[in-house]
């Protein structure tokens, strides 16, 4: 039985194409095993790997954020207080006790005291100042019998260059008589200036008046008078005993100094309080 060559190829032809089929369809299954048993022993995917910085970055802007918070709570805060402090009526200074008391505040203290008496004008003292006194005017008067007169109190700039003119004019060092020896000497310079323009002595007091004025300005004063913390003490008539128990007395009180002015215009004992 003759076959023709054109059956025999196509035959041949359809065979293989089946095989080929066959064999593609095995592999698929094959090949889908495969896939997954690979896919089981293989780190997490880049997706996967993705959502993890994205998770920590999730956490840290959440920090951030709460500190943020925090920050803005803390700014606001501040500035509140700041805002209540400026806003807050001022304190009152604390009281020191020892504001300079009227003369009429010292008379009545003074007065009926058997061991202190007073002459001067105007003795306005503060209360630590004439506290002061009073304890040295009573041990005088303990060791002597006698009291105290006081013949200077507070003075004013006008009272002060008129009192330091009348010692320039009597020859008296006034550099070396007060303790602030640049203010002395300023003193000084504006008398001898006044007196070589002009030669009065009513002109060389207002420039030496002007001369303290300034300093007071400044926080300098060139004597405790101007401060209601001196007094001037009569000299006369006291013994050298008195003297002495005068001394010791003021020896005795601390913050306390005399200055011997028994050599000028007006004797007296200077007495700084």
């Amino acid at each position: 039985m003759r076959v023709s060559k054109s059956l025999v190829a196509a035959t041949i032809a359809a065979v293989l194409t089946f095989s080929g089929a066959a064999s593609a369809k095995g592999r698929g299954v094959e090949g889908a095993k495969a896939d997954v048993a690979a896919s089981k022993g293989k780190p997490k995917s880049s997706a996967s790997k993705a959502d993890a910085p994205k998770g920590e970055a999730s956490k840290g802007e959440s920090s951030k954020t709460e500190s943020s918070k925090t920050e803005s709570s803390k700014g606001e805060t501040s500035k509140s207080e700041t805002s209540k402090a400026k806003t807050a009526p001022p304190s009152k200074p604390a009281s020191t006790g020892d504001g300079p008391l009227t003369r009429e505040e010292v008379k009545k203290r003074i007065k009926g005291t058997p061991y202190l008496e007073v002459r001067a004008r105007d003795l306005s003292l503060t209360e630590r100042s004439l506290d002061r006194l009073m304890r040295i005017s009573k041990r005088y008067f303990e060791a002597t019998h006698k009291h105290l007169t006081v013949t200077g109190g507070t003075r004013n700039a006008q009272r002060q260059a008129e009192l330091m003119c009348s010692k320039i004019e009597h020859g008296e060092d006034v550099v070396a008589l007060y303790e602030n020896k640049r203010a002395a000497r300023e003193v000084l310079e504006a008398f001898q200036a006044s007196m070589a323009v002009k030669g009065s002595r009513g002109q060389a007091v207002k420039a030496v008046r002007q001369k303290i004025e300034e300093q007071v300005a400044h926080g300098e004063f060139i004597s405790r008078h101007l401060l209601s913390g001196a007094a001037d003490i009569r000299s006369r008539g006291m013994s050298a005993t008195q003297q002495a128990s005068f001394r010791k007395a003021v020896m005795e009180e601390p913050g306390t100094s005399i200055l011997d002015e028994r050599d000028g215009a007006a004797p007296h004992f200077h007495l700084n309080l």
